[in-house]
């Protein structure tokens, strides 16, 4: 997949949301840019899926009574966003892979920050995801993102 990054002057388009991005190019030096989300990698996709998910609704059911208030979302809601233009980033290493890029060409960032932690998730499962994650998916985004750092 080739990179590009989104320029000054343009604007990025990512879960339904147009932004304009030329403010990040307008400063000396240029401002540094980041994405963060959910993590989660298995050896398959559908795995990582169903197995994130309870761990997922977990954390969102404390969070909401800890605001006092009920916050759900359906499996369908969940897996929309684990998808490729949603937020989450759960699946095997290629689609986390996938998007990473994608998301490199619509807003050009030099960083990633994960979340993988959350709703008890099991220390051996949040082991499991940085080491796929240093291992499967970072030597190919650096890679295939090395012209743009």
């Amino acid at each position: 997949m080739a990179c590009r990054r989104a320029t000054k002057g343009t604007s990025a388009r990512a879960g339904g949301v147009d932004e304009d991005v030329s403010f990040l190019e307008d400063s000396d030096p240029p401002t540094k840019t980041g994405v963060t989300s959910y993590l989660h990698i298995e050896k398959t996709s559908q795995e990582a899926i169903d197995e994130f998910y309870p761990y997922h609704t977990h954390y969102f059911q404390q969070l909401g009574r800890s605001r006092g208030r009920m916050i759900q979302l359906s499996r369908s809601d969940y897996e929309q966003n684990a998808s490729l233009q949603g937020a989450y980033f759960v699946g095997s290493p290629q689609p986390i892979i996938d998007k990473l890029l994608y998301q490199h060409e619509v807003f050009g960032h030099q960083r990633f920050m994960a979340q993988i932690d959350i709703g008890a998730l099991p220390y051996k499962k949040v082991a499991q995801t940085i080491e796929l994650l240093a291992t499967q998916v970072a030597p190919i985004v650096r890679r295939e993102t090395a012209e743009w750092r």
